[in-house]
């Protein structure tokens, strides 16, 4: 069985739920954590989730925060680490320079301080923040010989569903959110072999009105997921 670790959504997680994801096992799932925040070196701290009621929620945010993905990078235990950008989408928070994911999760919760500054996703400090944190995990991967181990799922967002297009507001999100998109594939691919990236087939990039997460420009139909995990296992 291949053993995967994912840094990433649930555009990567849900299709290892199917039915031909069972020849893999999931090391490790950080979800919810931008890069730059994933691969900061201090830990978030002083910071309160007694409210955020889902244990996985929890969990999340308390990786986001303790920073710890790169010492599991650098510990070899998978075969293959998977990382998407869906939750790139995400501002980042910084307060007396540590840094955390401005994720739903982490509004749940509270700050013994305010956090002194939000850096908004797509804008140039966050893409600058978010370089230097693949710069950091390129090193680790490299460091640990890990590095052929990387695949990139070349995921973008949707501009309509299965029903039609989504609302002009979301469109622009949409595109907003494939044009750093672009930008952060074009920087990666400096340091990465083609065969690492993971790209779908543009056919079924297509919003799922049944979505067991509900709509959404990331939420895909089951086809979608088929189509990776084939691909997936090509790289493989």
């Amino acid at each position: 069985m291949v053993s995967v670790a994912i840094l990433g959504s649930c555009v990567t997680r849900d299709a290892f739920a199917l039915p031909a994801g069972s020849a893999y096992e999931i090391d490790e799932y950080f979800a919810r954590s931008a890069l730059a925040s994933a691969t900061a070196e201090l830990p978030f701290i002083d910071f309160d989730d007694s409210a955020i009621e889902s244990p996985f929620q929890r969990r999340i945010v308390a990786l986001d925060h303790s920073k710890t993905l790169l010492g599991h990078v650098a510990g070899n235990s998978f075969d293959v680490l998977i990382y998407d950008m869906i939750d790139e989408r995400f501002d980042l928070v910084q307060h007396d320079g540590r840094i955390a994911t401005r994720s739903n999760e982490f509004t749940l919760g509270t700050s013994a301080t305010e956090p002194e500054k939000r850096i908004a996703s797509g804008s140039d400090e966050f893409f600058t923040m978010w370089e230097t944190g693949w710069e950091r995990l390129i090193e680790t991967l490299t460091e640990s010989g890990n590095r052929a181990k990387l695949r990139i799922h070349t995921v973008y967002w949707a501009t309509s569903s299965d029903t039609g297009p989504f609302s002009k507001g979301k469109v622009k999100e949409a595109e907003r959110a494939n044009e750093m998109l672009d930008l952060m594939y074009s920087r990666m691919s400096i340091d990465l072999e083609e065969s690492q990236f993971l790209i779908p087939d543009p056919r079924l990039v297509v919003g799922a009105s049944d979505h067991k997460w509900g709509p959404a420009p990331f939420h895909f139909a089951d086809a979608y997921y088929e189509d990776f995990l084939a691909k997936l296992g090509e790289s493989l």
